[in-house]
């Protein structure tokens, strides 16, 4: 009787064990079918800022002569930050304003001779010594022209005095022949009639014929004389033209340095203005890659980076290509700062607000491929990182958790086994 006592308890409670593992896996089925758990996408990625941090660069480059702030500092727009060497650039510049100076005052010199003014009319701001010396050159010039046109005139007044004297002679010796010519014609007439000899006649004859001579050798002399006179006046003409033509060549090339000059001038300024970097922006100076004076800055090459202060945040994610198809603008994201571990923390809410259409390469390694995704942080996640005391900064690594979906347990962790024979089904 004990025995089969015995033996009915055991059965009871084998029983009763098994109804209790029934109920255990039942109830577990059905909280597996039943539950639904949230599916996650994670993704790492950082802190940005709305708008980008501005990078600072330098068109031409050059040795740095004073950095004027740190990693870290708070600038504001306009304010210079780094101060390039300017000692061969100012000595350029004081030698091309000289240069200028210098022929901005021969210019006035030359439109003084070309208008024979008596004196030169210089433009504002040229040094007194350049006037001086200016003012000396154009008094020598014009005495040395007029000098060699005094010269030339003396030797025509000389030619024309030689003419009048000439012409002088010349009517004495027309008279003179006017004269023998009616002698003549009476010793002519007194012959005829027989009552003088021919000798007489012959005396006049050589007479008339040697004043004839001389007649023809004085305009002979007036005629040179009045040759030379043309080509002297001539020759103060070319001396004249050839005066003006090497003003006007000298100011021509004059005006061309001066416009040449002109721009180098400017090109100077604006690069001394530029030697001056300055924040484009107010924000907060990182990522610097100059450290002292002396280091040699490099044309076009990021020198610091500006992160714009009192900017939107927004989280900029990796994601991975075999999770792409579950990410989508709208979808809700939970953000994770590394920085911060904190299990008492509130979340940090974003929500995605775009994503990439094409896969992306990472430029230090073309191997790793992932869609750019955008996560702005909503004003209950600011409010949350402003509870939390969290101090985000650009630049700050987090990992970004998704929202995917919800899908029951059961579903969860049937998914590979159904792969698995789907593949096995495919294969066979």
């Amino acid at each position: 009787m004990e025995d089969l006592n015995q033996k009915l308890t055991h059965k009871h409670v084998s029983l009763f064990g098994l109804i209790i593992i029934f109920l255990i896996f039942g109830l577990f089925g059905l909280w597996a079918a039943l539950a639904k758990i949230d599916l996650s996408v994670n993704a790492p990625g950082e802190v940005i800022v709305q708008s980008y941090k501005k990078t600072v660069m330098h068109p031409k480059g050059g040795i740095v002569s004073k950095i004027e702030v740190h990693e870290g500092d708070a600038v504001q727009k306009n304010q210079t930050l780094i101060q390039l060497d300017t000692n061969q650039l100012t000595s350029r510049l004081q030698e091309a304003k000289s240069n200028y100076e210098h022929l901005l005052a021969q210019k006035a010199r030359i439109e003084a001779e070309l208008h024979n003014k008596k004196d030169i009319e210089f433009p504002n701001d040229i040094s007194e010594d350049i006037k001086k010396a200016e003012r000396t050159i154009f008094q020598n010039r014009r005495t040395n022209l007029q000098n060699r046109l005094d010269d030339l005139k003396y030797q025509i007044k000389e030619l024309k005095e030689a003419i009048q004297s000439y012409q002088t002679s010349l009517q004495y010796k027309q008279k003179l022949l006017d004269s023998y010519r009616q002698e003549l014609q009476k010793w002519q007439n007194l012959f005829k009639e027989g009552l003088v000899d021919e000798l007489k006649i012959y005396d006049l004859k050589r007479k008339i014929n040697q004043v004839q001579g001389e007649i023809e050798a004085l305009q002979s002399q007036i005629q040179q004389k009045k040759a030379t006179i043309e080509e002297l006046q001539n020759k103060m003409k070319l001396t004249i033209s050839e005066y003006r033509k090497e003003l006007l060549d000298t100011l021509k090339k004059d005006e061309m340095q001066l416009a040449s000059l002109k721009s180098k001038i400017a090109i100077y300024k604006d690069e001394l203005e530029k030697s001056s970097i300055k924040a484009p922006g107010n924000g907060v100076v990182v990522d610097m890659q100059v450290h002292s004076p002396g280091e040699v800055i490099l044309p076009n090459r990021p020198i610091l980076y500006i992160v714009p202060k009192n900017e939107k945040l927004i989280v900029e994610a990796k994601i991975s290509p075999m999770d792409i198809d579950k990410v989508h603008v709208g979808q809700k994201a939970e953000i994770h700062f590394a920085s911060y571990v904190d299990p008492s923390a509130k979340p940090v809410y974003g929500k995605v607000i775009y994503v990439s259409a094409d896969v992306i390469k990472d430029p230090r390694d073309p191997r790793i491929q992932y869609y750019k995704a955008l996560i702005e942080i909503t004003p209950e996640g600011m409010r949350a990182i402003r509870e939390n005391g969290f101090k985000v900064v650009p630049g700050m690594p987090v990992t970004v958790f998704i929202k995917a979906g919800q899908r029951t347990f059961l579903s969860y962790i049937l998914t590979p086994l159904q792969q698995l024979l789907k593949g096995a089904f495919h294969a066979n």
